[in-house]
C-alpha cells in the first residue's frame, strides 16, 4: 500500500484561497506590505542599487532553472557555502526584458557590476563572485515569510478551506538546518524563540 498519497477529497482550490485573502486583505496586507518594505530595504543595502540587485536575481535564477532541470538538489548550507556561482553567459535584452530595467540601462549595470569585481568573465564561464560585494543570506525574509504563511494558514482554518493550521517557521528553518551540523544548534535556538514571538503575535 503507498504511504504519503495526499487524500483528493482534502485538496484546497485556488479560488478558495483567493476568496479568503480578499475577505481577509485588512488583516493580511499590512504584513505583506511591511515585508515588502523591508525587503526593498534590503535589496537596496549590497549596492545602494535596486536595478543591480533585481539583475543578478535574474541571472541566478537562471541558475536556479538550470539545476532543477538537471534534478540537481542544493540544501541551504551548500549553496551558501561557496563564494562564487557560475551563470548563464550574459544576454542584455533578454535580463532587460525580465527585470523591466530598459537596455542601455541593463548594459550599464552589467558593466558596473564587471567593473566592480562582482561579475567575472573566466574563460569560457561567467561567475558571480559573492565576496566582491556584501552579501546577505535570507534569515529575515525567511521568517517574515513563515509569519505571513502562518498566519494565512491561521485564516483559512478559520473559514474551513484548510484543516489544520501550520506553523510555517517549523517547516522551513527545520528544513534549512537539516543535516546541516554546523548551523543547526545556532538554528534550533533561532527558531524555539522566533516561534515564540510569532505566536504571540498570531494567536
Amino acid at each position: 500500500m503507498l504511504k504519503g498519497v495526499p487524500k483528493i477529497s482534502r485538496q484546497i482550490y485556488n479560488q478558495d484561497v483567493f476568496r479568503v485573502l480578499e475577505s481577509e486583505y485588512s488583516t493580511i496586507g499590512p504584513i505583506w506590505v511591511a515585508h515588502q518594505v523591508e525587503w526593498m530595504n534590503g535589496s537596496y543595502k549590497p549596492f545602494k542599487d535596486h536595478d543591480k540587485y533585481l539583475i543578478l536575481i535574474s541571472m541566478v535564477k537562471s541558475t536556479l532553472d538550470f539545476y532543477s532541470r538537471h534534478f540537481i538538489k542544493l540544501n541551504y548550507t551548500d549553496y551558501y557555502s561557496k563564494n562564487t556561482l557560475e551563470i548563464e553567459k550574459i544576454n542584455v535584452a533578454e535580463v532587460s526584458k525580465k527585470t523591466n530595467i530598459p537596455k542601455e540601462s541593463t548594459r550599464r549595470k552589467f558593466i558596473e557590476l564587471e567593473n566592480s569585481g562582482v561579475i567575472k568573465k573566466i574563460k569560457n564561464k561567467v561567475i558571480i563572485d559573492r565576496s566582491a560585494f556584501t552579501f546577505v543570506k535570507p534569515t529575515n525574509t525567511i521568517v517574515r515569510i513563515s509569519r505571513i504563511l502562518s498566519l494565512i494558514s491561521k485564516i483559512l482554518v478559520d473559514e474551513k478551506v484548510l484543516l489544520k493550521r501550520i506553523f510555517f517557521i517549523f517547516l522551513l528553518l527545520t528544513k534549512i538546518t537539516k543535516n546541516n551540523k554546523g548551523t543547526k544548534y545556532k538554528f534550533e535556538i533561532f527558531i524555539k524563540t522566533t516561534t515564540k514571538k510569532i505566536k504571540q503575535k498570531l494567536i
